[in-house]
């Protein structure tokens, strides 16, 4: 190989480098955008007992304050990362207590959401764009989606009103701190 090529292969490289570590600094910095899909069941008796049913297994908590995801992060934070979905689910009143909640990143849109969700869209300004249960819906950052549903759950110690509401949240661009 003659020196122009290789000198020009060495430059091409280094070109690629620097700019992919201006992108992702660039990233770093300004955050992941950060959407949370949430289901909260709360219950009343209606007949018998209330369930005594505990969940319990949150694996991220957010501060609003500080803009900081932090949690157990157990997919690749790199370039390809278009932004990160906090899924969760809680439980209060006589259908029980306690909550559970997972991270996922997500890499290539469309991207199922789980609860009848699909994330569709990320715009460059952080809005969001989604499908739920069929409906389109765009979430600007800071915005927040609800739906509340009620009905009669019966279970062996008598029967539960049910009420849920699922809330659609866009956070924005945050900041991520792994836990572990």
């Amino acid at each position: 190989m003659s020196k122009r090529i290789i000198l020009t292969s060495l430059f091409l490289a280094l070109t690629v480098i620097v700019s992919s570590t201006f992108l992702l600094k660039h990233k770093a910095q300004g955050g992941y955008i950060f959407l949370e899909v949430w289901l909260n069941s709360d219950g009343k008796v209606l007949e018998g007992e209330p369930m005594v049913l505990m969940i319990d297994f949150p694996t991220y908590s957010f501060s609003e304050e500080e803009n900081l995801l932090s949690g157990l992060i157990d997919f690749e934070v790199n370039s390809s990362l278009l932004m990160i979905l906090g899924v969760g689910k809680s439980l209060s009143g006589d259908a029980g207590g306690g909550a559970a909640s997972t991270l996922h990143g997500v890499y290539s849109l469309p991207y199922e959401a789980g609860y009848g969700i699909v994330i569709k869209e990320v715009s460059k300004g952080g809005s969001i764009h989604l499908s739920v249960n069929g409906s389109d819906i765009i979430l600007k950052p800071g915005q927040t989606w609800e739906k509340k549903r009620e009905y009669n759950m019966e279970w062996q110690g008598g029967v539960l009103k049910i009420r849920d509401t699922l809330s659609i949240k866009n956070y924005g661009c945050v900041k991520l701190q792994s836990w572990g």
